[in-house]
């Protein structure tokens, strides 16, 4: 099994739940997180598209190592 973890946690992350609940959700993770590296240090995957009171919104989930795409956390 690939645990998505970091030391500075206690208690699992979402990302962790998830993996453990949907095996499509853990492959896509597992692919992002294996091509993310210092050559390309943001990788996306492409969720869907819905619409949200007559906005297009788009859902992706993105690895990123770059400090500056980093979102607060709470």
């Amino acid at each position: 099994m690939t645990d998505f973890i970091n030391s500075d946690y206690d208690e699992p992350q979402k990302m962790q739940m998830i993996a453990d609940d949907s095996k499509l959700f853990k492959a896509l993770l597992t692919g992002l997180v294996h091509d993310t590296d210092q050559d390309y240090p943001t990788n996306e995957a492409w969720l869907g598209t819905l619409t949200i009171n007559g906005k297009t919104a788009q859902i992706k989930l993105t690895v990123t190592q770059d400090p500056d795409k980093f979102i607060d956390e709470d």
